[in-house]
């Protein structure tokens, strides 16, 4: 068992360097990783080495509103295939450095919002043993001070959403 088994990670930068470098370890770890890159070339040889079953890999360039619009559709697709949720709508929160000060990689938060049930259509051997877990963005605090919750992303994601509903 990996220590993400069951997480979802989203990469930007997945194409080569640090960035395929995070997408390579999340998924020895065990989490299903949608993989943002500029390169097709690239992200094609990140799938064949790595396994469909292991990546979702998304060519874009964040910096082009155009990409950006796929990147949420890979979202909202995951969103799906992971948890079984369906999106009416998706707004960017934010965007954080990863490591500042180390490397450039950025993450970008969304929020998802009137969320309906769908089918999930799980794909990797992971998927089997995920599960959803619904939490009340008051209890933040409280994870982060007790251990449960360590993911600085995560942690920043739903702060960042406990912000967007006040």
């Amino acid at each position: 068992m990996g220590r993400v088994d069951g997480k979802v990670a989203v990469v930007t930068g997945a194409s080569s360097g640090i960035g395929r470098a995070v997408v390579e370890r999340f998924a020895a770890e065990g989490a299903k990783v949608l993989g943002v890159g500029r390169s097709q070339a690239k992200l094609d040889k990140l799938r064949a080495d790595l396994g469909s079953d292991k990546v979702a890999l998304q060519v874009a360039d964040l910096s082009q509103d155009d990409s950006a619009k796929h990147v949420v559709e890979a979202a909202k697709r995951e969103l799906a295939e992971e948890a079984g949720l369906q999106a009416g709508r998706i707004e960017r929160l934010a965007a954080v450095y990863n490591t500042p000060g180390y490397c450039d990689q950025r993450t970008t938060i969304f929020l998802a919002t009137d969320l309906e049930s769908c089918a999930s259509s799980p794909d990797g051997v992971e998927e089997r043993w995920m599960r959803v877990e619904r939490i009340a963005l008051d209890e933040v605090d409280a994870m982060v001070a007790d251990g449960r919750l360590v993911d600085a992303t995560t942690v920043a994601g739903l702060l960042f959403a406990r912000g967007a509903f006040r």
